[in-house]
C-alpha cells in the first residue's frame, strides 16, 4: 500500500480552469478587461507547450491571451462573450432598431441565423427543444421556441456556431442563463455562462 506522501509525489500537475468570477482575486487581477462569462486557466510549466496548441487553436474563435508566472506557469484568458463582436462585421446590422418588447441588451446585437436546441428543468426533469437563433450579443441571446417558456426560467441552450477550426472542425457554442423574456413561441436569455466546445461527433 502506497502511503500519502508518496502518492503526492508522483500526481501529475493538472491544468485548472475557472470561470472568471470564481477565480481567485490573484488571477483575475492580471486581466483587468475580464467578465464574469469570461474563463480563466491555470497551465504548470511542465505542460506548457503540451497545452499552447490546445489553445491556439480556440483564438480563431474568441479574445485570449496569456501571462507567464515567475514560477514558469501560465495563466490564460479567454472571452467567448466577444465571439458575438468579431463576427459582426460578417453579418448585416439593422441601424437603431431595439428588440420587440422593450429589451435592451448591451453590445453589438447582431442577426445569426443559427440552429439551436435547449434544455430546461432539473436533470431528473429535464425537456428539450429546438430552435433557431434571431440574433445575439456579448450579454444574451434571442431564439425561437417550440413553445411557449416562463420568464425566470434556467436554459441550456447549445449553438451551432457559423465559425469552425481549422480542418473544418464544427464548433458548439454553450451558453446557459436565465430568460428575461418570453413571447409565445420566442425568449430572449440573459448568460451567465458560455463557453465554446468542440462539437465532432
Amino acid at each position: 500500500m502506497v502511503d500519502a506522501p508518496a502518492m503526492m509525489a508522483f500526481e501529475m500537475p493538472r491544468v485548472r480552469f475557472w470561470q472568471f468570477r470564481k477565480a481567485s482575486s490573484r488571477l483575475q487581477a492580471l486581466f483587468r478587461e475580464g467578465k464574469d462569462t469570461d474563463w480563466v486557466a491555470s497551465v504548470p510549466e511542465s505542460m506548457a507547450s503540451f497545452v499552447e496548441p490546445y489553445f491556439a487553436r480556440w483564438r480563431k474563435l474568441h479574445p485570449m491571451s496569456s501571462v507567464q508566472l515567475p514560477d514558469g506557469s501560465i495563466v490564460y484568458w479567454g472571452a467567448p462573450r466577444e465571439s458575438i463582436t468579431l463576427i459582426a462585421d460578417r453579418y448585416p446590422q439593422p441601424d437603431g432598431v431595439a428588440p420587440p418588447g422593450g429589451e435592451r441588451r448591451i453590445g453589438v446585437r447582431v442577426p445569426l441565423a443559427c440552429a439551436t436546441w435547449y434544455e430546461t428543468g432539473s436533470p431528473a426533469h429535464k425537456k428539450t427543444g429546438v430552435g433557431r437563433i434571431i440574433d445575439m450579443s456579448s450579454s444574451g441571446v434571442f431564439f425561437t421556441t417550440e413553445s411557449s417558456l416562463r420568464r425566470g426560467t434556467r436554459v441550456a441552450l447549445h449553438i451551432t456556431w457559423p465559425v469552425q477550426l481549422e480542418g473544418e472542425v464544427p464548433v458548439e457554442l454553450f451558453a446557459a442563463g436565465k430568460l428575461v423574456r418570453t413571447e409565445q413561441t420566442r425568449a430572449a436569455l440573459q448568460y451567465d455562462r458560455i463557453a465554446f466546445r468542440d462539437a465532432t461527433p
